[in-house]
């Protein structure tokens, strides 16, 4: 608080969207005028302060009367945004661009009753106060600073010349991706778009968020060239700032809407807040989202079940884990937290990357499963993944997240996550119901006014930042490098520095590997992944399963089966194929062995060639390439 003070700011609480005890950053004027620390703070009492969504409301209104931003307002939220105004005059244009920033696509812009402004995450379903381009205006500045004050004349010639290429690339990559994007108009003339390869649709035009990123990356670079040394008195004029946007979107033209093609217009979220004490939100038992859960939690080795040193119960007394019940976790402050991280393990992997050391790609076998539960950031090596609990601890780690400080076991003191269900049920202990008396707080939050379904296990559902991880066979030394220990002490609570890496920086993760115990392995059945930074996981999604055993294999929901329709015919030269709406509708669901699957080759290697277009694994050239490749042989 006395930080945000000083640079102007001051904090005040404010009802969350998703937590009414989330607080608002509010935006405080210092007086020109005053001569010592206690004059301004005698003055800054006297007014009732203005807060930073406050102040967003105001100057929307001015800029699309035209006006510019200026005045001490605009100073305090150029501090807010981390600038200095005294030392960085001539960079207070990218405050005035943060303000100007549209609402990405999987993004809307909404007010509450006492019109606040929030945002809604269309695929995340979160909300939150902040701008969702707001960090990228921070991470611009720092970029700036960080070239002029920290990097020597040959670094900055690197890193221009880093710049101009990323610039580069994304120009390119833009064009690409917006002729995924069609237009379309509802019934009642409003428009949106509609995204023919992620299946999606949105009420903003896609290509404005994009545009206004790209022009901020121009700008950043013109800067560092000496082409634009922008002051306070040539700041560039709203109607510039909108023809230069504009100018960028006409370069990114939308594809064709087929006449096949079936757009669905975005729903709206409620437009309200949503008060919880532990921000728990009961999901519908139908639905991608479901679904992805029940996939996560689908067993591909029921062998394993029952097997582990933590297990209590006969090991062939169940075969498969149902999920029940599930619920999202709504806690937008522990998000900030994790999206902060993110942006350090990112800017970790790109000054790793520039001593030439390189970040694995690490790939999870829940990545196909949780495609429904929002994008991981593959910058990072984001990954969903799972952890089981005791119901004894629920209530604390949805409440605080789960905690290094508390955990520990054969890999150290950390946060073990698993990517196998049958991994994780081996930690699990059953909730039995109403008759546990010491479990009334947690079944008062889970099941209000309803029944407790039964015995039950708890499983959590995480994403956690890998980042640069280190391998491991025996939980003592690097997989790739015997000769060098994976932990800086023998508490076994920080991962060692990555080697030659300068400044120094520690490897993000643990991934033990499983092997043969002949061999060294210490983990025989699973791999396990320890994080030694609570920071760096986020809990998603709680879910509630039972242990059942059945001889049957597991069917599709019958839901699943009234939903899923042939696919619109696509055309691929002079022949049709019918790709039906598996993974775009309902995700992978190859997990159920008696879902229908086609059996024609051609088609199953069309599915899959889409698919690694997709992912980004092959261009747009390449994939029509290979498309008519295929259709030649058949």
């Amino acid at each position: 608080s006395s930080l945000l003070s000083a640079m102007g700011c001051a904090p005040s609480k404010a009802a969350s969207v998703d937590d009414s005890k989330q607080t608002e950053v509010q935006v405080t004027v210092k007086s020109a005028e005053a001569t010592s620390e206690r004059e301004q703070t005698k003055k800054a009492t006297k007014s009732e302060p203005l807060t930073v969504n406050d102040y967003y409301k105001t100057v929307k209104k001015e800029l699309s009367e035209g006006k510019e931003a200026e005045g001490p307002q605009f100073i305090a939220f150029a501090r807010y945004l981390g600038l200095d105004p005294a030392e960085d005059k001539e960079l207070l244009w990218i405050a005035s661009e943060a303000l100007k920033a549209p609402v990405p696509a999987d993004w809307t812009e909404h007010y509450d009753k006492r019109d606040k402004i929030f945002y809604y995450n269309c695929k995340t379903q979160a909300s939150s106060w902040i701008h969702p381009l707001e960090a990228f205006h921070r991470e611009t500045y720092r970029t700036i600073t960080d070239f002029r004050h920290s990097l020597s004349e040959a670094q900055q010639a690197e890193e221009l010349k880093r710049l101009k290429l990323k610039y580069e690339e994304d120009v390119a990559d833009s064009a690409l991706k917006s002729l995924d994007w069609s237009e379309h108009f509802t019934a009642n003339g409003d428009q949106f778009f509609f995204n023919k390869v992620s299946r999606s649709s949105s009420w903003n035009d896609p290509r404005l968020a994009k545009a206004h990123e790209l022009n901020l990356q121009k700008k950043t670079i013109e800067f560092l060239e000496g082409k634009n040394k922008s002051s306070d008195t040539e700041k560039e004029s709203v109607q510039e700032s909108d023809s230069a946007l504009q100018k960028t979107v006409s370069a990114m033209s939308l594809g064709e809407g087929s006449p096949e093609t079936v757009a669905e217009q975005p729903s709206l979220p409620v437009a309200e807040p949503k008060d919880s004490s532990l921000g728990l939100e009961v999901l519908h038992l139908r639905g991608k989202e479901w679904f992805s859960l029940c996939q996560l939690m689908h067993v591909t080795d029921p062998e394993n079940l029952g097997i582990g040193r933590d297990v209590r119960v006969a090991a062939d007394s169940y075969n498969r884990l149902v999920p029940v019940k599930a619920w999202r976790i709504q806690r937008p402050n522990h998000w900030k937290i994790f999206d902060a991280t993110r942006s350090i393990v990112t800017d970790d992997l790109e000054a790793l990357r520039a001593k030439g050391i390189m970040a694995p790609r690490v790939k999870s076998r829940l990545e196909d499963a949780a495609r429904w539960l929002g994008g991981m950031d593959e910058k990072s090596n984001e990954q969903i993944l799972l952890h089981g609990t005791k119901p004894e601890n629920l209530l604390t780690i949805i409440h605080g997240g789960l905690s290094e400080r508390v955990s520990g076991g054969l890999l150290g003191q950390g946060v073990y996550l698993a990517e196998d269900p049958s991994k994780i049920d081996q930690y699990c202990t059953p909730d039995v119901g109403p008759e546990n008396a010491a479990l009334a707080p947690l079944h008062a939050e889970l099941y209000p006014g309803e029944q407790h379904p039964g015995e039950v296990f708890y499983a959590i559902v995480c994403r956690a930042l890998l980042g640069m991880p280190v391998f491991t066979k025996n939980g003592k030394t690097d997989l790739s490098r015997p000769s060098e220990v994976i932990f800086r002490a023998s508490d076994r609570r920080e991962l060692a520095l990555v080697p030659e890496s300068s400044p120094p920086i520690s490897y993000h993760s643990l991934i033990a590997e499983a092997g043969p115990a002949d061999e060294g392995y210490t983990l025989q059945r699973h791999r396990e992944i320890v994080m030694f930074n609570c920071n760096r996981v986020v809990e998603q999604y709680v879910v509630a399963y039972k242990r059942e055993w059945s001889a049957e294999p597991l069917k599709a929901p019958d839901w699943i089966e009234e939903n899923i329709q042939p696919g619109p015919a696509v055309q691929m030269g002079d022949v049709d194929i019918h790709i039906d709406d598996v993974t775009d509708s309902v995700g992978c669901y190859s997990c159920f062995p008696t879902a229908k699957k086609s059996g024609a080759s051609p088609k199953e290697k069309l599915i899959e060639l889409r698919g690694m277009r997709d992912d980004g694994l092959i261009t747009a050239e390449e994939f029509e390439s290979k498309k008519k490749s295929i259709l030649e042989k058949m």
